[in-house]
């Protein structure tokens, strides 16, 4: 059985539903942005998407054992979008910080978003 290719990018392979997600941040009485930090996240879409484990570790710190996962999420490229490491990714409840996006070799077909996914142990 081949497989279906549009732009250059193998359709079967994205079978993921994930997530984007903006931070939502405090607007003060004016209606202006503030410096606080982020409270809460909005959708901005959902996509099909390939996700895929690079590397793991387990890691200690103070007293607490968590697992540092490091995860690439291939998606087609989204010209209405400037993805950037200000948003997060939401995988079936699993939340990855967004480390780096590659615009695979600049042709404006697919992404490669390397995340991050930290998770407490026991």
């Amino acid at each position: 059985m081949s497989s279906i290719s549009v732009d250059g990018v193998d359709i079967g392979s994205l079978r993921h539903r994930v997530t984007i997600e903006a931070p939502r941040n405090a607007v003060d009485s004016a209606g202006d942005w503030t410096n606080d930090p982020v409270t809460g996240w909005d959708a901005v879409r959902t996509v099909y998407a390939q996700v895929l484990d690079v590397f793991g570790m387990l890691m200690q710190k103070v007293s607490k054992e968590y697992v540092d996962v490091r995860v690439l999420v291939r998606m087609r490229y989204q010209p209405d979008l400037t993805l950037s490491d200000a948003y997060r990714l939401n995988w079936n409840g699993k939340l990855f910080e967004i480390v780096y996006v590659d615009n695979t070799e600049g042709l404006n077909r697919l992404w490669s978003v390397y995340c991050r996914e930290w998770q407490k142990n026991g």
